[in-house]
């Protein structure tokens, strides 16, 4: 199609430009999801480069003129993917690291030229304030602040659109190819300026020796790995998913089957408790309650968490360096393991490639397809002292993978409660 808009003195140019456009409207209907997401599920460059390319021909043929009605079909994925990117945005301006997609910072020239030709003052303010571009029309932040990406399968969870804001990307989308890891249910968490829990899963090119045997593993991501086994993603991909947002909360969960090959159920909830003005003394922090069964024998069950900032080992679930902290907490009597695993950090901290920490919280499910659950606070705090924080399980009469759960920090205390769904 370009060669045939910038030689039109061939006879068959206009045939080539024909064929071009109808090939690339194929690509943007046939490997994309309706959410905007490239089929592969890599943010980062994977994506940029499919985004590229429909868009670099949509401008010529704009520019060339006459071609008002292709250009018309080819804009509206193009803007779809861009939100998608908008959303999915780390308070750092990184992409989340996803299967074999790095971790660098988005290209705000995409967003700037986005905003400006699809009137969309929000990629704007995003360029403009997350990337560092120089903007000098009128900008606005995004309407919404969370979102649930359908069929691509993210949730994003955070407090507002600043470098501060808690923030947690979840990935429970689809198999996408050769590109994808081993992990579902897994995330990011980013609070304060600072990557806390960080998918680990991230080589530097194909030829890295640990690509195998460490970055596509469930272990090197932060999800529930049973057994120490692979989870079998091909068949993966998560089930009868749940999402609200509102003020002061945001929930989301879904279940998988990728460990049905060892007879493990697995469904994982998500809540985020925000800062809220009616209780401004209250911090913001995350909870993620596991709920799991074995149909058979019983496996270990691991609470994974990888994160770039060092753990000073003063007591179980403590990562922190000199402005920020995160508290992994659990009322439970759980064992833990803690180990190093190599990470590219590029985008999110230095060196961009170093082994980080991990932390495994670990139990034995009771097998025989009775419930097991793991309920985890994930307590992000800014400064170098950590806040007072308790949580406690409370009398529950509900059935098995439910929960009553307290959480007191300083002078405030949730009481939190994850039914079933069923009316009694």
């Amino acid at each position: 199609a370009e060669i045939g808009l910038n030689l039109p003195e061939f006879k068959e140019s206009e045939k080539w430009v024909t064929l071009g456009a109808y090939r690339m409207q194929e690509h943007l209907d046939r490997d994309f999801h309706e959410d905007g997401c490239h089929s592969e599920r890599c943010p980062s460059s994977y994506s940029t480069i499919v985004y590229r390319d429909p868009r670099n021909l949509a401008y010529l043929m704009e520019e060339f003129g006459g071609y008002e009605d292709e250009v018309a079909e080819l804009r509206p994925p193009l803007e779809r993917t861009l939100t998608h990117w908008m959303y999915l945005m780390s308070p750092l301006g990184t992409q989340p690291a996803v299967n074999d997609g790095g971790r660098g910072r988005f290209n705000y020239d995409f967003f700037v030229e986005g905003g400006r030709s699809f009137n969309r003052p929000d990629f704007l303010w995003t360029a403009k304030n997350l990337l560092g571009a120089s903007v000098n029309e009128v900008v606005e932040p995004p309407s919404g602040t969370s979102m649930d990406f359908r069929p691509s399968g993210f949730a994003v969870m955070r407090q507002d659109w600043t470098r501060q804001s808690p923030y947690m990307a979840i990935n429970y989308g689809p198999w996408g190819g050769g590109h994808s890891h081993a992990d579902l249910l897994s995330f990011e968490l980013f609070a304060y300026g600072e990557a806390m829990a960080v998918d680990a899963g991230i080589g530097v090119s194909y030829d890295d020796p640990l690509h195998r045997p460490w970055y596509v593993t469930s272990k090197a991501h932060n999800m529930m790995v049973f057994g120490d086994q692979e989870l079998d993603r091909r068949d993966a991909v998560g089930l009868d998913p749940v999402w609200a947002t509102h003020d002061g909360i945001d929930y989301f969960s879904a279940e998988h089957r990728g460990y049905e090959s060892l007879g493990i159920s697995h469904r994982r909830h998500f809540l985020f408790m925000k800062s809220r003005p009616s209780a401004p003394e209250a911090l913001p922090y995350f909870f993620v309650f596991d709920v799991f069964s074995s149909a058979r024998e019983p496996w270990k069950a691991s609470f994974v968490v990888h994160s770039p900032m060092p753990s000073p080992r003063s007591g179980v679930g403590h990562f922190a360096n000199d402005s920020a902290g995160l508290l992994v907490i659990t009322p439970d009597a759980v064992e833990t393991s803690f180990g190093t695993g190599m990470a590219n950090l590029g985008g999110v901290s230095s060196p961009g490639r170093r082994p980080i920490e991990w932390l495994s919280l670990d139990q034995l499910t009771v097998g025989q397809g009775q419930v097991d659950d793991l309920p985890v606070v994930l307590f992000p705090y800014e400064g170098d002292t950590p806040p007072y924080v308790l949580v406690r399980r409370r009398e529950n009469p509900g059935p098995p993978g439910t929960i009553y759960l307290a959480v007191t920090n300083e002078s405030i205390t949730d009481h939190i409660i994850i039914s079933d769904g069923s009316y009694r």
